[in-house]
This record gives structure tokens, sequence and C-alpha cells, in this order.
């Protein structure tokens, strides 16, 4: 066999290469065969910009949702900034891949159109039109409902946040003050927010019989510590809680009028420092509470008030009480 003959003649323009049907490059020619015109211009850009720039909004103007994000990330970072925080037995791996979820949803959107040309390829038929009119519609009703989900988020339970920034006013309680939490532990925003005159953050017993975060032993080993009162079943530990709460100073508190009484009905133990409204779901209907809608958004939910409380001097809550008891005299004699 002669080498001329072994070689392979290489592809000319009346033998063009074969394709699969299913590359891109095939898909170009076919539409060039077919005398279509390829779409140019930014396509999937537009949307993916979009969707990251709200996702931006998000992540930056948003309320903390989950305890995870706190005592997986925040609480460790400040430990490593500042010798403190507290400690999970717990780790949540979703968050990282969080962002992706607006690369899926926008080659979705691009994509949508071509759904209708692969099976009719021959010419654009009107599905196709219609498909590519309704992907700016379908992009402009997930902003805006992402928007009033965000809003509404942000109206309604953004009262943690807020009541935190509080602290900073409130020197006067005097350095080495005890900030305590009970049912509200999954809303604390990290040690980020608690000024350097608090010494320390305890949780109280409001019943909660899981494990909760402790504080950073930094002689146990720090981040790559497991103390032993850790579980992996979720079991509450006997150390978890303070034991005497007439040591906390500080006390955040969520009321909702409930028929069970509170600590901060308690006047003659505690005196309000700041309230905030945050909306009450189990009252409020679904609808209103998921989505922000103008001037219905108020009146159709139902708030209860998210409370920093601190104790008050043995003299001064006395002297409440009676001033209390003399006003309810009073009224009674009258």
């Amino acid at each position: 066999m002669s080498l001329s003959s072994a070689r392979q003649r290489r592809p000319t323009a009346a033998s063009p290469l074969t394709d699969d049907g299913y590359s891109k490059e095939a898909k170009e020619r076919r539409r060039r065969t077919d005398g279509e015109e390829v779409e140019e211009g930014i396509r999937w850009f537009l949307p993916f910009l979009a969707l990251g720039l709200l996702r931006h909004m998000s992540a930056s103007s948003n309320l903390i949702h989950d305890c995870d994000e706190v005592f997986n990330y925040w609480e460790p970072l400040h430990f490593l900034l500042y010798r403190s925080g507290f400690q999970t037995w717990e780790y949540r791996f979703l968050y990282p891949i969080y962002p992706l979820i607006c690369v899926a949803a926008a080659s979705v959107i691009d994509s949508f159109p071509y759904f209708f040309h692969d099976k009719y390829a021959n010419e654009q038929s009107i599905f196709e039109k219609i498909a590519k009119g309704l992907r700016p519609l379908i992009l402009g009703f997930i902003l805006c409902t992402s928007h009033s989900r965000t809003f509404s988020m942000l109206n309604g339970y953004g009262a943690p946040l807020q009541i935190y920034q509080h602290l900073e006013y409130h020197e006067d309680t005097g350095p080495g003050s005890i900030l305590c939490v009970g049912s509200e532990w999954h809303r604390y925003p990290s040690s980020f927010f608690v000024p350097s005159y608090i010494s320390e953050v305890r949780w109280i017993d409001d019943g909660f019989r899981g494990l909760l975060p402790f504080p950073f032993n930094e002689t146990l080993g720090g981040t790559t510590a497991a103390p032993s009162y850790f579980n992996t079943k979720n079991k509450a530990s006997d150390k978890q809680y303070l034991k005497d709460i007439g040591a906390c100073n500080l006390l955040m508190e969520l009321d909702l009028r409930r028929p069970y009484p509170s600590r901060g009905n308690d006047l003659s133990t505690w005196e309000t420092l700041a309230s905030l409204p945050f909306l009450d779901r189990e009252l409020s209907p679904a609808l209103y509470r998921s989505f922000f809608i103008p001037y219905q958004w108020e009146h159709k939910n139902v708030f209860g008030l998210y409370k920093l409380l601190r104790r008050l001097p043995t003299d001064q809550g006395q002297l409440k009480a009676n001033s209390s008891g003399g006003h309810a005299a009073f009224a009674s004699v009258s």
C-alpha cells in the first residue's frame, strides 16, 4: 500500500464534516442553512446580571434567616478576630452553593425559547415567538416577587438586628454586664453586635430541650476542639443554661401577647429600654406575611414586640412596685 493511499483526505466544502447534531456548532450551522439569523446580543447575561444584583441586594441588606449562618460562620470569625464567640455542634455546608442558583435560573430563562426551536426547526414557530416574549415577563415577575418577599422579611422580621444595635446606647448599665437570651437564642445576630461593656452572653431556660452553642474554649483547642459537653443527638446539656437569672442585667425577649406571662410584664424587676414590632406569623395571613403588599401589609398582619429589657436596681424596683400598688389601691377605692 502506497503512502498516498494511506493518507486521509482533508474535508472540503463539498464534503463537510459530519456531526451528531447535538453540539453547539451543529445547531448554528443548521440555523444558517435554514436561512435563520443567529440571535446575537447579551442573551443570558441580562437575566444573570439582574438575578445577581438581586442576590447581592438581599445578602447586603437582608436579615439573617438561619441561626446556622451565625454559629457556623460569623461566630468562628469573631473568635478568630477577638478570641470570643459561640461554638456549635453541627455544621451546614449548603450556604456556598446558594449563588449557583442564580446561574441556574439565568440559564433556564435564556434557554426557554429553544425548547420550542428544536421541535419546530424549519421555521420560527408562533410558540417560539411567544416564548421569547414571555422571557422578559418571567424575569420581571421574578424580580417583583423577590423584592416583595425581601421587603416583607425586612419589615416583619428585622427587629432582632435593630434591637441589638440599641445596646450601644446603654453603656450606663455598667462594665461586666450579662446579657441573657431565652427562647430567642436562634435569632442571635452574632457577637459582632455585642458592645464591650457586656462581659457575657448567656442562655436562660425557656423550655428548649435541644443542645445550644457554647462559648469557644481556647484551652481545648478553639475552633478545632470537640468538647465533651457536645453530643450528636441534639440533647440539651446541663451546663448550657444560666441557673441564676438574677445575675442577668439585660434581657432580650419577644412578647407575642399570648396568654402566658412574660418577664417584661414584671415592671418591678425590668424596664423596657427599646421595643420594636415583630410579625406574628401564627396570627397573620399567609399571603400578607409572605409578600409586601402596599397599603395592606401593615393592616392585615398582626405584630408583637421585640424588647430589650434592663433589670432595675433593688430600691428602684421596690419603689416602682409600691407605686403600682398604690395606684391600684386608689383605683379600687375610687
